[in-house]
């Protein structure tokens, strides 16, 4: 399966739209499951669902997890999971652009700015695998830098 999830937050119609769009012309190797949250494109070429409380087993389970640039992918690092990450650019302060772009300095993700590119972050998904062992080198970074914003 590939899971698709968006978070709880600001809603990512446009990524929902193009996997949507991808599954309905065949380029998914898999079904296709979508988390929309409050969005308001539901898809026609998979199941979804707004919320779950089961979220980390659907990341654990999946063959691949196409998400926003927000901390699931730091699940997706934990558990192995493949991922493809867009950062949803109506964020205040564009944070999950920034949070990829410094992430992508330090381990190897798959991500683009754009929803546009899913197709071609698809195709190129077998080059990337989590970096599991460069984990608790990111963990003890963040750590550190949240700790750090705390005492500031």
């Amino acid at each position: 399966m590939i899971f698709l999830t968006v978070g709880t937050g600001l809603p990512f119609d446009a990524l929902v739209a193009e996997a949507d769009r991808l599954a309905g012309l065949g380029v998914f190797s898999s079904p296709l499951t979508c988390q929309i949250g409050n969005g308001t494109y539901e898809p026609q070429h998979g199941d979804f669902f707004r919320y779950s409380k089961n979220i980390r087993s659907l990341i654990r389970d999946a063959d691949l997890v196409i998400l926003h640039g927000g901390m699931t992918v730091y699940e997706c690092l934990m558990f192995g999971t493949p991922f493809i990450t867009f950062p949803n650019r109506t964020v205040a302060d564009d944070h999950q652009y920034h949070f990829l772009e410094k992430l992508s300095s330090v381990l190897p993700v798959n991500w683009s700015p754009d929803p546009g590119d899913l197709e071609a972050c698809y195709k190129r998904r077998d080059r990337y695998r989590p970096d599991t062992d460069g984990l608790q080198c990111l963990y003890g970074d963040l750590k550190a830098y949240l700790l750090d914003q705390k005492t500031a």
